[in-house]
């Protein structure tokens, strides 16, 4: 397991070795068997008739290519930057959000501990390794803190702080997947995927080109399709990660707290009454929005901004900056505080209503009517 894990720390290193030399291998199959022969044997710029189909073909597939790989490459340097600010700056939380108590926040699994925090002012769900390094004596205190928020450190134990959902480290990309990270994540799985695919439909389409003869030997073409092999053959819980963190608006650090090896889920609440703090357990994720709510928070609003790296989703900028909630409450739990609404407080019992308001005739005789007083 050691050897495998040194080994895949260099796969940032291999990946941009793997853009170059694919590249280079699909731009030159394309542009010096088709492009450059046809430009040479009559210039674009004085054809009069219809161009090959092949030399359309090529045009488009290079075209193509560049799509892909700028959108590959693109998550890849989004992580990048991302995790040089998290690991070398700190993560910071978004100049808008609302630091106080609010009325629904995220609470500790100890009912006890988390209204100790809640009454002393802080936030309910206060980070117990942030707790160990705070000076409050020296004015050090726990700072900024909100719901969801994960401590995280890299594969070398570098201390990464508390993080907006955090939920795990990836050293083989060199990159902590949080709030910030998620969506370029989940997007490099699938496109590092379409890319080799793509790459290795490009060689292959000499063999189907009427009159072209196959141009490259089997190891170049094996060379290419290695990354992918090894990305997809290797143990990398890609469909695991798009599960839970996309479909499930989960993160590792939650699942292991309140799912995992427990006879039902169990999410720690806090909820700010008039009477004072209340801690509440519920069997079900509070921030689970369904499917397609799930989608749209990693990923954007939109279907059609979903590939694209750069549209950042509207829960990242806006963490943290509404009056009532950090992150956006599912269904359920709307539904749990409207039931929790209806169910009548201790101490209060409901007299019996009068025996004459009791039988529908006692009204009819007397002649009531929803207008009496």
């Amino acid at each position: 397991m050691e050897i495998l894990e040194n080994v895949s720390a260099w796969i940032p290193v291999l990946l941009v070795v793997d853009f170059v030399a694919t590249s280079w291998i699909v731009c030159h199959s394309l542009v010096t068997t088709y492009i450059l022969p046809a430009s040479r044997e009559v210039p674009l710029w004085t054809v009069r008739s219809p161009l090959s189909s092949d030399l359309v073909t090529a045009w488009a597939l290079l075209g193509m290519y560049f799509f892909v790989l700028f959108h590959t490459l693109g998550c890849l340097a989004s992580l990048w930057v991302y995790s040089y600010r998290i690991v070398h700056q700190g993560y910071r939380i978004p100049k808008g959000a609302i630091l106080r108590q609010k009325i629904v926040m995220q609470s500790l699994p100890d009912a006890a501990a988390a209204r100790h925090w809640f009454d002393l002012g802080f936030r309910p769900n206060t980070c117990h390794h942030c707790l160990q390094t705070a000076d409050f004596e020296g004015g050090e205190g726990l700072g900024s803190f909100l719901d969801r928020m994960y401590h995280g450190k890299t594969n070398k134990g570098k201390d990464l702080g508390c993080i907006a959902l955090f939920d795990h480290y990836c050293w083989w990309l060199w990159c902590p997947v949080s709030l910030q990270t998620q969506k370029s994540y989940l997007l490099f799985t699938v496109w590092i995927l379409v890319f080799h695919l793509f790459s290795l439909g490009v060689l292959c389409w000499p063999m189907v080109s009427f009159g072209t003869r196959w141009p490259y030997p089997p190891a170049i073409v094996a060379t290419t399709s290695f990354p992918f092999v090894f990305f997809w053959v290797k143990k990398a819980p890609f469909r695991a990660q798009w599960i839970n963190q996309g479909l499930r608006n989960q993160t590792h650090s939650e699942t292991a707290r309140y799912v995992r090896n427990l006879p039902q889920q169990a999410w720690p609440m806090g909820i700010a009454g008039p009477n004072g703090f209340e801690h509440v357990v519920v069997s079900f994720n509070p921030w689970d929005l369904g499917t397609m709510g799930n989608l749209r928070a990693v990923l954007g609003d939109s279907i059609w901004e979903w590939p694209f790296f750069w549209r950042i989703p509207r829960r990242v900028r806006e963490f943290g900056t509404h009056a009532d909630w950090d992150l956006p409450f599912g269904p359920r739990w709307a539904q749990f505080m409207e039931d929790r609404a209806l169910v009548i407080p201790d101490g209060i019992s409901l007299a019996p209503p009068p025996l004459a308001l009791r039988h529908d005739s006692s009204r009819r005789r007397r002649g009531w009517t929803s207008e009496d007083s």
